[in-house]
């Protein structure tokens, strides 16, 4: 379930305000080859995926410009995060604060 509100909240209308900008995953889907599965969703679906410092490495994705931007186009940032508090940092310093949670996956506009 969480992965088709990923999918909608970045296709539905990629250039409105509230559409998905970072998508923060947290560690153990990596594992679970989750990430690797909404990836590969997000691919299909025609969105540029680019990494912040820990998912460039981890998942071998393009540096993503910054993790302030905003790209209002069929683009996104995926970072990877300890726990929901390392989460909460993330988007206190980063995000707007237009933020939604679902089990381990977090995204903000």
């Amino acid at each position: 379930m969480a992965e088709n509100i990923v999918l909608d909240s970045k296709t539905g209308y990629p250039s409105a305000c509230n559409t998905m900008e970072t998508l923060l995953l947290h560690k153990d889907l990596l594992q679970d080859c989750i990430a690797n599965q909404l990836m590969k969703d997000l691919y299909i679906k025609g969105i540029n995926i680019y990494g912040g410092p820990k998912a460039r490495l981890l998942l071998d994705l393009p540096e993503a410009p910054s993790l302030h931007h905003e790209y209002s186009s069929m683009s996104c940032t995926i970072e990877v995060v300890d726990d929901v508090d390392v989460a909460i940092h993330h988007i206190n310093k980063h995000g707007r604060h237009a933020t939604f949670f679902t089990q381990n996956i977090f995204w903000y506009s």
